[in-house]
């Protein structure tokens, strides 16, 4: 006999706690062409979200991000911050978003602060980075070594370069193929940190709240059953996203 909590009009939907990857993943197989982000000069579906995620994870894993390891995100709001962020989190990795108003000293407090490992931004936020790190215009190549960011070891800027170590480039490092990632994104908990939130620091020095994968499922797939919202994201000019909202299952 089938409960009245699970059927009909007003039923209860149960909420399956996942990683952020794997919902990626499976949005990607269940509903690949339907829109998982929108923005205003730009869209993607599930299935070219899932790729460009997998395309930035395998060559977060070319330069050696394991899991618990920081990757900052110091893009504007495009279909790529989001890649960049789900692509970590295949790897166990945290992503820590950067709000892209932020001066050189918030700048280098967070990328000191959360130990990041490897920054990914765009040839628009090179000069705040040179303004704030000096010591990465004159690098020769190879990993960094900053004294004032000492884990921070690369930076990758999204226009077919790093900044800089050149000898990365728009494929992934070799050796890295899609199986490295599965077997990391396969060991990732739903109760891992998958993003660190830092606030704005505008009465203070920005402070970092650390959310799980669970907790970032459970909040939009809850919403979103709520409130009846599409499945899809939906981001404007000044939007700051962290990651796409988890649409249910039809």
């Amino acid at each position: 006999m089938t409960s009245a909590a699970t059927t009909g009009p007003g039923a209860r939907r149960w909420i399956e706690a996942t990683t952020l990857g794997d919902l990626l993943d499976r949005r990607a197989v269940e509903r690949p062409d339907d829109d998982a982000v929108v923005f205003p000069d730009a869209r993607a579906s599930y299935a070219e979200l899932a790729g460009r995620a997998q395309w930035f994870a395998r060559r977060l894993a070319g330069l050696g991000v394991r899991r618990g390891d920081r990757v900052g995100i110091l893009l504007p709001a495009t279909v790529d911050l989001l890649a960049v962020l789900f692509g970590a989190a295949k790897l166990g990795a945290i992503a820590v978003p950067v709000n892209a108003r932020f001066k050189c000293v918030e700048l280098a407090q967070i990328v000191a602060h959360s130990g990041m490992r490897v920054l990914v931004t765009d040839a628009a936020s090179t000069g705040l980075l040179h303004e704030t790190f000096p010591g990465v215009s004159g690098h020769a190549g190879g990993e960094l070594g900053l004294a004032d960011a000492p884990e921070l070891r690369h930076v990758l800027v999204l226009d077919g370069t790093e900044v800089p170590d050149t000898e990365v480039r728009d494929t992934a490092a070799p050796g890295v193929q899609d199986d490295v990632v599965w077997e990391s994104q396969a060991s990732v908990r739903v109760r891992d940190t998958a993003v660190i939130v830092y606030t704005s620091g505008t009465t203070a020095a920005p402070k970092g709240a650390m959310l799980s994968h669970e907790a970032l499922v459970r909040l939009p797939t809850a919403s979103g059953s709520a409130c009846r919202s599409p499945p899809r994201t939906a981001c404007g000019p000044r939007s700051r996203c962290s990651t796409a909202a988890a649409s249910p299952s039809r």
